[in-house]
């Protein structure tokens, strides 16, 4: 993004922490605290399109990609390319350890699946949220927490003039640091006819339990879909001051939703990724528990 990430907080202390922790960074790496920077001024805030909000923190640097396109890319190179053998609609069923009776050379793990078995000596587990299914030994470290997302039609303002900040909003009602909504919006099309749609997540202060241990992402959770498509006009300007139903920090109107859905993260009871071994299990490994910030916490 031309502008960078723009974390705008709608909480005095939340903001508060956020300055401290901004300070910290620029002591202990000077290079990484010379990316990111703090607004406070009024005239700058409404600059940035977060007029009602009491700070901002910029990074210099912010990427967005299409997580389903990365993906699809790397699994299609690898069957291509490698000998990676793809099956899909394989649902893993149960795991079985080795015998404790077979020697380490030969010892394999028993996949079981619909379509049949699979040997292995070593197993990884990927399956985030679901992760207690086939290992029960996870139930209450890593739990399922269903997320809403919505692509919201962008009113014309924005297909004028896009965004140049990816956003992330904290501190709103009821929040806690950790539940922000979050905001990309897509590239406009060439031809200025389609595209730039409002990508913007979150709302899990207004879903069934906070979303925590809801594992069925069939469908949409109505009272958090309906706080997306009312809440982002209240905290970032995108033009809506000229409709009359607008209140002064666009109370009142609501933007049509091209498309709603959920999706199932895996959150681990310390907020901290789970990945290797998985203890007093040779051969079987584990991966998830990116506690919805997959993209930022993969590499770590």
């Amino acid at each position: 993004m031309p502008g960078g990430g723009c974390h705008a907080y709608f909480s005095q202390k939340y903001f508060e922490e956020a300055k401290l922790e901004v300070e910290n960074l620029k002591q202990s790496d000077s290079n990484m605290g010379d990316t990111v920077r703090v607004v406070e001024d009024k005239e700058q805030l409404s600059i940035l399109k977060i007029p009602a909000a009491v700070g901002a923190v910029i990074q210099s640097r912010a990427a967005k990609l299409s997580p389903y396109k990365l993906v699809s890319w790397i699994l299609e190179d690898l069957v291509k390319n490698s000998r990676l053998n793809l099956q899909t609609s394989t649902p893993v069923v149960s795991l079985t350890p080795p015998k404790a009776s077979t020697s380490n050379s030969t010892s394999k793990w028993t996949v079981q699946t619909p379509r049949g078995i699979i040997l292995a000596h070593h197993v990884l587990i990927t399956t985030n949220g679901y992760t207690s299914y086939l290992l029960p030994q996870f139930r209450s470290i890593i739990v399922p927490v269903r997320g809403e997302m919505s692509a919201l039609q962008t009113p014309n303002p924005l297909i004028q003039h896009p965004l140049n900040h990816t956003y992330a909003f904290i501190g709103t009602v009821g929040q806690d640091r950790i539940q922000d909504d979050y905001l990309v919006q897509r590239p406009i099309s060439p031809n200025g006819r389609g595209g730039g749609e409002l990508m913007f997540g979150g709302g899990r202060t207004k879903a069934l339990h906070e979303g925590v241990n809801v594992d069925n992402d069939d469908t949409i959770d109505d009272p958090a879909a309906e706080y997306l498509r009312t809440k982002l006009p209240q905290v970032l300007d995108v033009g809506t001051s000229g409709i009359p139903s607008a209140g002064p920090h666009g109370e009142g109107v609501e933007l049509p939703a091209k498309k709603e859905w959920t999706g199932i993260m895996g959150f681990s009871r310390d907020g901290h990724p789970w990945v290797g071994a998985v203890p007093g299990s040779p051969g079987l490994w584990l991966s998830g528990a990116y506690t919805g910030s997959g993209k930022r916490l993969w590499s770590a």
